[in-house]
């Protein structure tokens, strides 16, 4: 590592951010400290809060790489010459796959917040809109209104992203009592959702 004088600010900033990503991709958010990310680029914690606000707006960074990350895979998908429901199938085998392989920083998309009295700044706002953009593109044949496509595709997101969660976080049971039987994966169940949720519009 450099001489501490030969980072300017914007590459402080960066080994920051990049030492902070790794403490969460190998121990999870809740090893996430000023203290700890302080220690990891060999400065004081002082040094974060002169550059972020707090671990909450450092926290944002972090979330962002992973939304960036997300939208890439997501954005793989196609809705050229593809059924609508095998498209939204791959998506939906995309975001599940890329839950289990990024699972502590997927996890920790929905773990921060800011505080209620203090915006999202517009950077991150934009990220979270243009998220949905990949499955707005595969429902939009569906749909003439363009209201009732976003609330539909974020009605549809939030089904899947419940289902997967449940599962990530051990919620979703792994075993059917009245058949005593191993029960669907999230994934299946997901599919299942969407065939459902197309009947009424293909």
């Amino acid at each position: 590592m450099a001489r501490r004088q030969d980072h300017s600010r914007k590459e402080l900033k960066q080994i920051i951010i990049d030492a902070a990503y790794k403490i969460v991709q190998e121990q999870g958010y809740d090893a996430l400290t000023a203290r700890k990310v302080a220690s990891d680029v060999g400065y004081a914690p002082g040094t974060i809060y002169n550059l972020f606000e707090s671990m909450d707006a450092l926290s944002l960074h972090l979330n962002l790489i992973t939304m960036e990350n997300l939208y890439t895979i997501l954005n793989e998908t196609s809705s050229d010459n593809t059924k609508t429901e095998d498209a939204l199938k791959d998506m939906a085998a995309r975001y599940y796959n890329f839950s289990k392989q990024n699972k502590n920083h997927w996890l920790m998309l929905f773990q921060t917040s800011m505080p209620e009295d203090v915006d999202y700044p517009q950077w991150f706002s934009a990220a979270v809109v243009k998220i949905f953009e990949p499955l707005e593109n595969i429902i939009a044949p569906l749909y003439e209104d363009e209201s009732a496509l976003k609330m539909a595709a974020r009605g549809l997101w939030a089904s899947m992203h419940g289902i997967i969660f449940l599962e990530a976080t051990g919620k979703l049971p792994k075993t059917d009592p009245a058949k005593e039987e191993e029960a669907p994966n999230a994934l299946d169940l997901v599919n299942f959702m969407i065939t459902e949720f197309l009947k009424g519009k293909v």
